[in-house]
């Protein structure tokens, strides 16, 4: 093992597919790796607001302040790779981050509340059936938004990215050494991603939404729209414990069940992508000696 890896192996890593490229995280440290079209990879640091360091021994609280850090840490890593892979002309301003954020924001509500809750209402409305129906019809439509998205070219790639992630995530926690003939053929899943935080986000959605106030579609909509935050922090705390369980025991039947639905948003990668996943794990974790501090970090999409 090389020596800055043996330095920072007790670090707790997360990460994030973007454009051709990673975001890792490492407590306040955060680095996005990108693959040029010219076949070089360029790096950045990205700002971290700190907001999970200073929430970090607030259960539940900590659980909105983690995942609307990453959501910002996310959304910049995004921008940036969309010029830095060539998406974009490099004369072409980028998209406001606020507008960004606030897109992905609605866009999870849509997903997460509005539609399964409206089907439900066409289907099963007023009747003993209407949360079945529901928790039924937003495991379709999440299903259903990735089987869609992920028949993009770019999007497969975005996978691939995913896949690498979690191959040098793994790696790094495995205390392999940290280079892509090294990683090749380990498992591209891991309990902490945020594929396996939808899921655990649908369940306890299901749990919750049977006490909220019943009445008429639009009663409805705004009680689990209000409940957003609150089925956020449990399912936080949950997807945390459970993926601690499961990291103790690969293989078994719980860490099966959560990395379940990364079958539908990973790709095995090549080593070319494996390689830009190092590079943005080795930025995150800093020089020799430097430990950066913080919890570890959980986000749409991230280990």
């Amino acid at each position: 093992m090389d020596g800055e890896h043996a330095a920072n192996v007790s670090v707790r890593v997360g990460g994030q597919a973007v454009l051709e490229g990673v975001m890792m995280r490492a407590g306040q440290r955060a680095c996005v790796a990108v693959r040029r079209p010219d076949g070089g990879i360029d790096t950045r640091m990205l700002d971290v607001p700190g907001w999970a360091h200073r929430a970090e021994s607030i259960p539940f609280v900590r659980g909105l302040a983690g995942l609307g850090e990453s959501l910002v840490v996310g959304v910049e890593a995004l921008r940036w790779s969309e010029g830095a892979a060539g998406f974009r002309p490099s004369d072409r301003t980028p998209a406001p981050k606020w507008l960004l954020v606030s897109i992905a924001l609605v866009a999870v509500v849509v997903l997460i509340v509005v539609l399964p809750t409206g089907l439900a209402g066409l289907v099963a409305g007023g009747t003993a059936w209407f949360p079945v129906v529901e928790a039924a019809a937003r495991i379709t439509v999440l299903g259903t938004y990735v089987g869609l998205v992920g028949r993009r070219r770019d999007v497969r790639r975005v996978f691939e990215y995913h896949g690498a992630e979690h191959l040098v995530v793994s790696g790094h926690e495995a205390r392999k050494v940290l280079r892509p003939e090294v990683l090749r053929g380990g498992s591209i899943h891991h309990p902490r991603c945020g594929t396996s935080f939808l899921l655990v986000v649908a369940a306890i959605a299901a749990v919750v939404h049977p006490f909220l106030p019943h009445g008429s579609l639009v009663l409805q909509l705004a009680g689990r729209i209000l409940a957003v935050p609150l089925i956020v922090a449990v399912s936080y705390e949950v997807l945390t414990a459970l993926g601690r369980v499961a990291g103790l025991r690969p293989g078994s039947r719980l860490d099966r069940v959560l990395v379940w639905p990364q079958r539908f948003t990973t790709r095995r990668p090549d080593d070319s992508q494996v390689e830009v996943a190092i590079a943005a794990l080795q930025g995150a974790l800093g020089p020799v000696g430097v430990s950066p501090t913080g919890p570890g970090v959980l986000a749409a999409s991230q280990s």
